[in-house]
């Protein structure tokens, strides 16, 4: 991880959107105790403006990120909701102080070209130096190696929320893996727009559209019935062929049109009469046994089946004992045989409600990666 010291000198050329803070002391202060007041204005006044990003944004990101990883998640909740809105900043273009794209920007507001951040707003005293530079690629470097993880945990925790706050939580997901026209229909879904606004505005105009709806709705909570109501009727939108061509209008009224998706929707959940039998807690212990065989993960895991039993793995050591975890999946045991199968995706099962994790989220990312 490249953490810089919050003692270095460059902090005192590590320019924000108001110039040079006192970013490192805020920084210190969070990393000693979390305190959602001095939180909110380090996140959303000293390291972002109207979604652009600075050195300074770069520079405290890797100490945002592992101040969450040592810190219970409820207790710094405002974190991911800024960790999602960097990534989605990040990946988005740049602009110069005259309106022009940067042109050494992989990411938004870090350049690597010193002369792209001279600023007439600062005085030449704290100009970045050319051995800045290096830091700056040290970062880049870091971003390319976390930035999917980060944008995925802070999905994970939006699978936790109910209401509209969950689609900020899924934004920096949404930026790396979907569509811009998708995005953008979201961002105004967010932000209360009307549905026939949004579809005049950003209705689906290609197949990869529809499908990127569709392919976060799985992902959402089952209870966050408004977003999922959103998401399938942008899903099915431009599926069924509710718009038409580039002007995005819809053939039906939008009262028609969402009982249809109402209809769709409840046909869906319909009971699979050719669902096959469930496997036994002995096949599912040896199923799992069988993945960790080549070396497991140096935390414990259970898996809590209810009343089908327990799992419970350490390393390669694979039992049905009822003990204490470092993590706890609860997950049913017809879900559990659907993941060690390969049908059912860990991020998919945890996003979409069929997978709930207690104890430390860390281990159940790891555990994603064997199972």
């Amino acid at each position: 991880m490249v953490l810089v010291p919050l003692s270095d000198p460059i902090w005192d050329r590590l320019y924000g959107p108001y110039g040079i803070a006192n970013v490192q002391r805020a920084l210190t202060s969070l990393c000693e105790s979390w305190s959602d007041e001095i939180a909110k204005p380090l996140f959303w006044d000293n390291l972002q403006h109207q979604e652009t990003l600075y050195p300074v944004t770069y520079v405290a990101v890797p100490w945002i990120w592992k101040t969450v990883q040592e810190t219970d998640q409820d207790t710094c909740l405002e974190a991911f909701f800024f960790l999602s809105h960097f990534v989605t900043c990040a990946v988005n273009p740049s602009l110069s102080s005259n309106g022009h794209l940067k042109s050494a920007e992989k990411y938004n507001g870090l350049s690597l070209t010193r002369n792209e951040h001279f600023e007439d707003w600062l005085p030449e005293a704290n100009w970045l130096t050319q051995a800045d530079m290096t830091v700056l690629g040290q970062l880049e470097q870091w971003v390319d190696k976390h930035i999917e993880e980060i944008a995925l945990r802070c999905a994970y925790v939006g699978a936790t929320f109910k209401g509209h706050e969950a689609s900020y939580l899924y934004s920096g997901y949404v930026a790396l893996h979907l569509t811009e026209t998708f995005a953008n229909a979201l961002g105004l879904w967010t932000d209360d727009f009307q549905y026939d606004e949004i579809f005049e505005l950003h209705g689906p105009e290609t197949d990869r559209d529809y499908q990127s709806a569709a392919k976060l709705r799985r992902f959402v909570n089952p209870e966050n019935k408004l977003l999922r109501m959103f998401l399938q009727t942008y899903a099915e939108g431009g599926k069924q062929g509710y718009f038409a061509g580039n002007d995005d209008q819809l053939k039906l009224p939008l009262d028609d049109y969402v009982k249809v998706i109402h209809q769709v929707d409840n046909e869906r959940q319909q009971p699979d009469s050719d669902r096959r039998q469930l496997m036994s807690l002995e096949q599912l212990t040896e199923g799992v046994r069988e993945k960790v065989a080549g070396g497991g993960i140096e935390e414990s895991v259970k898996f809590d089946m209810g009343g089908d039993g327990v799992i419970f793995l350490q390393g390669s050591d694979v039992s049905n004992d009822d003990g204490d975890a470092d993590c706890t999946i609860k997950i049913s045991a017809e879900d559990l045989a659907d993941l060690l199968s390969g049908e059912l995706n860990p991020t998919s099962a945890f996003m979409g409600g069929k997978m709930q994790v207690e104890g430390d989220m860390s281990v159940a990312m790891k555990l994603g990666s064997i199972v």
